[in-house]
C-alpha cells in the first residue's frame, strides 16, 4: 500500500476491517514489544536440552556476551516453581543456607512457600527466623544470591540429577 499512488477508500476500509477482526481474535495476547534475545531464550527453553545447549554454545563462540545474556534469560529464579519437591530437595541440599536466606528474602510468598515445603518443619522455621533477622538487603545482593542458586540448578541439570524441562507427555515403564 505504501508504494501505491492511489488507493480506493473502500479498499482501505476493508483492510482496516480485516485487521481489526484479526486484532480482536488475538484477545488477551500481549501486545508489548518482545526483543529478539527474549524470543531466542524462550525458543531455546522449549527445545530439548541437547539441542538448546548446542545452539547456545555456538552463540557463545561467536558472541560471548550475547550467549551469556541468552543463558541468563533462559532460566530465571521464579522458574524454580516448576521443580517438584524431590528436585527442590536436591537443590536445597547443594545451596549454602546463607545464600538461600538472602535469595528468599526478595522473592514472592509463593516461591518462599515452595522452597520451605521441601524442608523439614524445623528447617523451614529456622529459615523464616533467619529471613526476619537479617533485615533489609540490597536488591543486587538478592539477585546475586538468586543467580548462585540458578548456577547450582544448572549444574544439577548438567549432571543429570534433575530436569528443568517439563515432563508432560513423557511415558514411564512401571
Amino acid at each position: 500500500m505504501a508504494g501505491l499512488d492511489q488507493i480506493s477508500p473502500e479498499i482501505v476500509t476493508r483492510i482496516a476491517s480485516v485487521i481489526g477482526t484479526k486484532l480482536k481474535a488475538l484477545g488477551e495476547m500481549s501486545r508489548e514489544a518482545y526483543g529478539g534475545v527474549n524470543a531466542l531464550a524462550e525458543m531455546l527453553n522449549r527445545l530439548d536440552s541437547t539441542t538448546s545447549l548446542e545452539i547456545l554454545e555456538n552463540i557463545e563462540r561467536v558472541d560471548p556476551r550475547l550467549g551469556e545474556t541468552v543463558r541468563h534469560l533462559m532460566f530465571v529464579f521464579e522458574d524454580l516453581l516448576l521443580l517438584d519437591v524431590n528436585s527442590m530437595k536436591e537443590v536445597l541440599g547443594k545451596v549454602d543456607k546463607k545464600i538461600l536466606t538472602v535469595a528468599l528474602k526478595g522473592t514472592s510468598d509463593q516461591m518462599k512457600n515452595h522452597m520451605l515445603q521441601a524442608m523439614s518443619q524445623r528447617g523451614a522455621d529456622m529459615m523464616r527466623e533467619d529471613m526476619d533477622a537479617i533485615g533489609p538487603i540490597k536488591i543486587k545482593e538478592v539477585e546475586a544470591a538468586q543467580q548462585q542458586i540458578i548456577a547450582v540448578v544448572r549444574q544439577l541439570e548438567s549432571d543429570g540429577v534433575l530436569s528443568l524441562k517439563g515432563s508432560t507427555g513423557e511415558q514411564y515403564v512401571v
